[in-house]
């Protein structure tokens, strides 16, 4: 391939006449004219794309004419051409080393930097229960790899580092392919602003996948453990017979957590809805708890922006009565050292408060349970009923209707399970009233007295102490 085909006197001509061209030198390299007195050196050489089963031509221009003279863009395309006969890519090369000139200087943007940017500008617009599984995900890729500079992480960085350390792809898969998407979405972000010069995305699928076990060799998902629905009603009986027997009086009549969940199991609600709920929320004329769009668990549900509706019913009334009477004492009424114990829980709600931005379920501080309360209740005080978590009540629910053949489409309106589908099917109308009769025999069959022990059933002595 014959090369230094173009003279000195020969390029000033073209350059002067400004003809729209691209005119070879030879070795790959070529003088690109664009207008007369404007023209560029450039280097050309083609790369095999597996995807487009086809040969792309690949371009690294070294300058304009007036600054890089004919001499010093064929050294550099000479050394560009060493490069090639290495297996290597001139352009990769040339970021490469400009990126490490930004990291001597402290200019380059590190994973941290880039993480505060994304939090910022496309995180915080999401809804609060996607804002907080994305701080999770964020915070561990910041601890990780959070000093490192964004350009310099890899595809094979992300599955050492991130994806692979600790059997987290294996052994939490959902928290794996949550990290995953935050990466997506930060490289996204990176290329979009230039802090990644190369446009490439290491996070995308089709590349980890190939360092990535099949997800159906993965272990199934668990969800929430339920009660079962035909041991439903003693579950509720027990739940009923509970009350506070520490050393503390902390109230009267039923414990705010108690009936907390009594709600979540008779309406299948999530335990977020039941726990931040407010007294505006329930119209008790038209028997509706209309759920507000905050408290839902992506911020919006099956119609956007339009809250959920959940029919109540005689037994929910009864229980959103017996809550309407909570109110923790001032004082203790236990005596120490013969004198009464001083005043406790200074912060609580000490008379009841129906008022419309009040809490339906208070705790000792005047504020909603965490949903880790919840769970330790379930654990610690129903002892009986492990491993059934309060998110679970929603599959004993789904359990019985599955059973008595009901719609399976309006318990997806029921729990707020959104799909296009169903959307497309039913379009603005969730069924509401249709869903009452179903749900007042749902709560009918929770209230009614548990069965009897059959004649002649064995009881295990350790059980039974256990139990005591």
């Amino acid at each position: 391939m014959a090369i230094l085909k173009l003279s000195k006197t020969r390029i000033s001509k073209l350059i002067a006449q400004g003809k729209r061209r691209k005119y070879g030198d030879g070795g790959k390299l070529c003088l690109d004219v664009k207008a007369p007195g404007v023209a560029s050196w450039m280097l050309r050489w083609k790369v095999w794309d597996p995807l487009a089963k086809k040969y792309k031509e690949q371009r690294l221009t070294y300058g304009p004419c007036h600054t890089i003279d004919v001499d010093k863009a064929r050294e550099l395309a000479k050394a560009d051409r060493i490069l090639l006969l290495q297996h290597k890519d001139p352009k990769a090369e040339r970021a490469a080393r400009e990126l490490d000139e930004q990291i001597a200087q402290g200019l380059a943007r590190t994973v941290r930097q880039v993480t505060e940017e994304y939090d910022r500008d496309i995180v915080s617009h999401n809804a609060k229960n996607t804002r907080i599984a994305s701080h999770r995900y964020l915070a561990r890729i910041n601890r990780v790899i959070g000093d490192m500079p964004i350009a310099k992480v890899t595809s094979q960085i992300i599955l050492d580092e991130l994806l692979l350390k600790d059997g987290l792809y294996t052994k939490h898969n959902p928290t794996a392919v949550g990290v995953q998407g935050e990466l997506i979405g930060m490289f996204r972000l990176s290329i979009s602003r230039g802090y990644v010069p190369t446009g490439y995305n290491p996070a995308l699928w089709e590349h980890l996948s190939g360092g990535l076990p099949k997800r159906n060799r993965l272990p199934k998902t668990k969800h929430h453990p339920g009660v079962p629905w035909q041991k439903m009603p003693k579950f509720m009986q027990d739940l009923d017979a509970y009350a506070y027997r520490g050393f503390l009086q902390c109230y009267e009549g039923k414990p705010p957590i108690a009936l907390c969940i009594k709600l979540i199991a008779q309406t299948g609600c999530r335990p977020g809805e039941a726990r931040l709920a407010e007294w505006k929320e329930f119209d008790f004329e038209r028997m509706i708890w209309t759920v507000p769009v905050k408290h839902l668990k992506m911020g919006h549900t099956y119609e956007e922006d339009e809250p959920k509706r959940v029919p109540i019913t005689k037994e929910m009334h009864d229980t959103l009565k017996e809550a309407m009477k909570i109110a923790y004492p001032s004082e203790s009424s236990k005596w120490m050292d013969g004198h009464k114990r001083g005043p406790i829980f200074p912060h609580a709600r000490h008379a009841p408060d129906c008022s419309p931005e009040a809490l339906v379920f208070p705790n000792t501080v005047n504020k909603p349970f965490n949903e880790a309360d919840l769970a330790r209740f379930m654990r610690t005080k129903m002892k009986k009923w492990r491993p059934a978590r309060p998110h679970g009540f929603r599959t004993s629910l789904k359990d019985w209707w599955s059973a008595n053949e009901f719609p399976m489409n309006w318990w997806e309106f029921q729990v707020d399970h959104r799909g296009d589908k169903l959307k497309q099917a039913y379009g603005s109308d969730d069924l509401l009233e249709q869903r009452r009769g179903k749900m007042r025999l749902w709560t009918e069959y929770l209230s009614k007295p548990a069965p009897e022990p059959k004649p002649g059933e064995v009881l295990k002595l350790s059980d039974k102490r256990r139990t005591a």
